[in-house]
Protein backbone atom coordinates (compact mmCIF):
# COMPACT_ATOMS: atom_id res chain seq x y z
CA UNK A 1 0.00 0.00 0.00
CA UNK A 2 1.59 3.42 -1.40
CA UNK A 3 1.65 4.74 2.32
CA UNK A 4 3.41 7.96 0.89
CA UNK A 5 0.39 10.17 0.36
CA UNK A 6 0.00 13.14 1.96
CA UNK A 7 -3.39 11.76 4.43
CA UNK A 8 -2.53 14.53 7.15
CA UNK A 9 -2.52 17.29 4.48
CA UNK A 10 -6.18 18.00 4.64
CA UNK A 11 -8.91 17.14 6.85
CA UNK A 12 -11.12 16.23 4.12
CA UNK A 13 -8.22 14.00 2.25
CA UNK A 14 -7.99 11.80 5.90
CA UNK A 15 -11.36 10.44 4.54
CA UNK A 16 -11.06 10.40 1.09
CA UNK A 17 -7.87 8.52 1.42
CA UNK A 18 -9.27 6.15 3.48
CA UNK A 19 -11.86 4.98 0.67
CA UNK A 20 -10.07 5.53 -2.45
CA UNK A 21 -6.32 5.50 -1.91
CA UNK A 22 -6.02 1.95 -1.02
CA UNK A 23 -8.44 1.01 -3.40
CA UNK A 24 -9.51 2.99 -6.04
CA UNK A 25 -5.99 4.77 -6.67
CA UNK A 26 -4.43 1.10 -6.65
CA UNK A 27 -6.86 -0.36 -8.83
CA UNK A 28 -6.61 3.12 -11.59
CA UNK A 29 -2.85 2.44 -11.73
CA UNK A 30 -3.29 -1.51 -12.25
CA UNK A 31 -5.72 -0.59 -14.95
CA UNK A 32 -3.35 2.13 -16.95
CA UNK A 33 -0.39 -0.37 -16.24
CA UNK A 34 -2.36 -3.35 -18.07
CA UNK A 35 -3.90 -0.91 -20.99
CA UNK A 36 0.11 0.25 -21.28
CA UNK A 37 1.06 -3.13 -21.60
CA UNK A 38 -1.52 -4.44 -23.70
CA UNK A 39 -0.70 -1.59 -26.41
Amino acid sequence: MPSFFPVRFHPDIDTWAHLATSEEAFARARHSHAARADQ
